[in-house]
């Protein structure tokens, strides 16, 4: 006879098999559908919440593989790959080699494929799968949802996500809330305030080049705006304030630039970047100890630059007896590059640089899409904070999404599901 585990056991199994099969026919059916769940989950479901197999994979990347596999099996698939494409995935390889040959960080490594190039992959698909539009106005319409309950997490002082209890060390780390200024910041179901603001501000391009209505697109700006300021986050209020400038300054011939004529753009810039400044130094001077010891800390981290090997671990790297892992005497790197150099080396962080310099030569020149806008904007979270929680997972779709609509621009053959002028509605 089955002891109660046992049938359970089954029984989940089964369950999960029959949720598989389902799901792998709503891809084929409706891939719109399923990146749409894909993204609702991502946002709405709390980190913490999944499975350990040989690393913690949440939610986001189960269904993740779920939605790749089907593609695999039905299509479209990608049809060309570029030299971004080429190119990070040599830098995968080298991380590989980084931390089987010397000493990188074997779970980083296995983050950067179960969270970032499943998340990537996804972006490169679901261009073509559903059109870049619909994914681009359902990704502003999902993130200013979030930004909106961020507000009411804010004012009514509810935490849904905190009672999402699950027996594992990310539920340990990320459940607890945070303070700034004896205030609970908000976090949703992000797992941490910086989390949250990063992932709103990259939606802020997103919003504005949307094909809804100006006055729907100005309140899903003013919902983002909001929920960002409620994280506390100084980073992402900048990366909001950025996002929102170089969308305005940039654009040729999105929908933002149809509607809202230049005179307004020369008075709205200036408001919102003096708006965003004035909110920086509120919160700046409102933390009072704490902001201040964060700004020092996060400066005084480049001196572990010079500790940085060709692959590998840098020579600060050690591990204190309780398994704290620390370089040189930082517990905490905030900062993505130099994070990522520490922990694979600066050979594989020059072909991050370089990936992130093509991006920003196509924003001075005026080339970018709004995908690429949305990731150059986001600058000021990215150098002042490692990747975390669903922010890793929402950044690296966006970077999909831009990697996409630049190589549907350059090939006509790479035009995704839609009319060919989907690419050119993304371009700004």
């Amino acid at each position: 006879m089955m002891s109660d585990s046992t049938y359970l056991a089954v029984m989940l199994t089964a369950l999960g098999a029959f949720g598989s099969l389902a799901f792998g026919a709503i891809v084929r059916v409706s891939p719109r559908f399923a990146i749409g769940t894909w993204l609702v989950a991502t946002c709405f479901i709390p980190y913490w919440v999944g499975i350990d197999v040989a690393g913690f994979l949440p939610v986001p990347t189960l269904i993740g593989v779920l939605f790749l596999v089907s593609m695999l099996i039905h299509g479209p698939r990608v049809q060309r790959w570029t030299a971004i494409d080429y190119g990070l995935l040599g830098m995968v390889g080298v991380c590989g080699i980084a931390v089987f040959a010397f000493d990188g960080s074997l779970p980083v490594w296995f983050a950067m494929l179960s969270h970032w190039a499943i998340a990537y992959l996804i972006a490169r698909t679901a261009g073509i799968a559903a059109g870049l539009d619909w994914v681009g106005d359902f990704f502003a319409v999902t993130m200013t949802s979030v930004g909106a309950f961020a507000v009411v997490e804010r004012l009514t002082g509810w935490h849904p996500f905190t009672e999402w209890t699950m027996s594992n060390l990310s539920y340990e780390i990320w459940s607890p809330l945070l303070e700034r200024a004896g205030e609970v910041r908000s976090e949703w179901a992000f797992g941490h305030p910086i989390a949250l603001g990063a992932s709103l501000a990259l939606a802020t391009p997103f919003v504005i080049a949307s094909r809804f209505h100006l006055l729907t697109r100005i309140a899903m700006l003013a919902a983002l705006g909001a929920g960002i300021m409620t994280t506390g986050s100084r980073g992402a209020i900048l990366a909001f304030a950025c996002s929102f400038a170089l969308t305005a300054l940039v654009s040729k011939s999105s929908q933002f630039t149809r509607t809202v004529p230049r005179w307004g753009i020369v008075l709205v810039v200036p408001l919102i970047a003096a708006s965003a400044l004035a909110v920086y130094t509120q919160i700046d001077e409102s933390g009072g100890t704490e902001t201040l010891n964060s700004s020092g800390y996060r400066m005084s981290m480049y001196s572990l630059i010079e500790t940085l090997k060709p692959l590998g671990r840098a020579t600060s790297y050690y591990v204190l007896h309780d398994g704290t892992t620390v370089y040189d005497r930082y517990t905490s790197i905030d900062n993505t590059f130099l994070w990522f150099g520490l922990i694979f080396g600066f050979i594989p962080l020059a072909i991050l640089i370089g990936a992130v310099l093509v991006l920003l030569t196509r924003v001075v020149l005026i080339r970018a899409t709004v995908p690429e806008i949305a990731v150059a904007g986001n600058f000021p979270v990215i150098l002042t904070v490692a990747p975390i929680t669903q922010y890793q997972i929402i950044l690296w779709f966006v970077v999909g999404l831009a990697v996409t609509s630049w190589a549907s621009r350059r090939d006509p053959d790479h035009q995704p599901a839609g009319n060919a002028a989907q690419a050119e509605a993304m371009s700004v």
